[in-house]
C-alpha cells in the first residue's frame, strides 16, 4: 500500500513538473512575440508613445496569461527577467512599464516629481493587482485611486516623520478610512472618464500586437 502511494505521489509530481514546464514555454513564446516584434534592445531610444504601447501590450498579455492560469503571481517578473535579461540591464518592470504609468498619471494631471514617483512605485510593486486592473478601465481606475491614497499617506509619513509600528498602524487605518469614504468613491468617479479614455486608446494601439498572438493561442489550447 505504501509503495502504491509513493508511486502515485511521484507520478503526480512528475505530471505537475511537466505541466509547469509546458506553461513556462507557452508564456515565454507568447511574450517573445511581443518582444521580437518591437525594438526592445533600443527601448530607451524609442518615442514615448511607442514605449507606452509596448508596456501596455506586455501587461495585457501577462494579464491574459494570469487569468488563464498559465502564469502565477510569483512568476510574473521572473518570466520577464528571464526573457529580457540579456537585453536590458536594469529591472524590466521599471524600464518598460514606467512610461505607461507616467502617461496615465500625466493624463489625470499629476505633474512630475516625488508624488508621481511614489505612485509609479506603488503600481510597479503590486503586480497581481496591476494585472487584475488590466481587465477593464474601471479596475484600472480603482488601482490608480488606491495608488493616490497610498501616495497621500506616504507624503504624510514623510512630512510628520512617522516610523516603526506606529506608522504602519496609522498608514493602514488612514488608508482604509480614505479608501472607504466618500473621498475614495468621488476620487474614482472623477478619474474614471479620463482613465477610461486613455485605456481605450492604449487598447486600440495594442491591437496589432494582439493579432500577432492569435496563432500562439490556438497552439496553446490544442
Amino acid at each position: 500500500m505504501l509503495d502504491k502511494d509513493i508511486k502515485k505521489a511521484l507520478k503526480e509530481a512528475k505530471e505537475k513538473k511537466e505541466n509547469l514546464l509546458i506553461s513556462e514555454e507557452i508564456v515565454k513564446n507568447r511574450l517573445s512575440i511581443i518582444i521580437e516584434s518591437n525594438d526592445i534592445k533600443n527601448f530607451n531610444k524609442l518615442s514615448e508613445s511607442k514605449k507606452v504601447k509596448i508596456g501596455f501590450s506586455i501587461l495585457s498579455e501577462l494579464s491574459y496569461l494570469k487569468e488563464t492560469e498559465l502564469l502565477n503571481e510569483i512568476d510574473l517578473w521572473n518570466s520577464l527577467k528571464s526573457i529580457l535579461g540579456s537585453v536590458l540591464t536594469s529591472a524590466p518592470e521599471a524600464v518598460i512599464f514606467e512610461p505607461l504609468f507616467n502617461s496615465i498619471l500625466a493624463g489625470i494631471g499629476i505633474p512630475e516629481g516625488i508624488f508621481r514617483n511614489t505612485l509609479v512605485s506603488f503600481l510597479a510593486t503590486n503586480p497581481g493587482r496591476l494585472l487584475d486592473a488590466m481587465k477593464d478601465c474601471k479596475e484600472m481606475t480603482k488601482l490608480v485611486a488606491a495608488s493616490i491614497v497610498e501616495g497621500l499617506v506616504m507624503q504624510l509619513q514623510k512630512t510628520k516623520g512617522f516610523s516603526g509600528i506606529g506608522y504602519d498602524i496609522i498608514r493602514d487605518s488612514l488608508g482604509s478610512a480614505i479608501e472607504n469614504s466618500d473621498f475614495g468613491s468621488k476620487l474614482e468617479e472623477g478619474l474614471a472618464g479620463t482613465i477610461c479614455n486613455l485605456f481605450n486608446k492604449f487598447t486600440n494601439n495594442a491591437k496589432d500586437v494582439a493579432g500577432k498572438l492569435t496563432p500562439s493561442t490556438s497552439t496553446a489550447t490544442s
